[in-house]
């Protein structure tokens, strides 16, 4: 797996399933999956989520492993204060 390859599957929603949750085991219901950033900043920009019954609107970025946020300084970069859903295939 690839994040662009993930980033392919999520623009083009190819999943199995759309059973999300978060790492509380909460459904995370996607309004809008975004508008594919192919520049730089956030994967996915403008989406749209429901978690309980809180809705969010904000930008989602996608890794591969959830320590890639860290590994690419994300944290102290602010074109990702206003991610909503950090979206990961492996949870390490």
């Amino acid at each position: 797996m690839t994040e662009k390859l993930l980033q392919y599957l999520w623009n083009y929603k190819i999943f199995k399933h759309f059973d999300f949750k978060d790492i509380e085991g909460n459904s995370v219901e996607i309004i809008h999956f975004g508008k594919w950033n192919k520049n730089a900043g956030p994967d996915f920009l403008d989406a749209k989520i429901k978690v309980n019954s809180l809705l969010l609107a904000g930008n989602i970025e996608l890794h591969v492993r959830s320590s890639d946020w860290i590994f690419h300084n994300h944290s102290q970069d602010p074109n990702y204060q206003n991610i909503i859903l950090h979206v990961v295939f492996f949870t390490i």
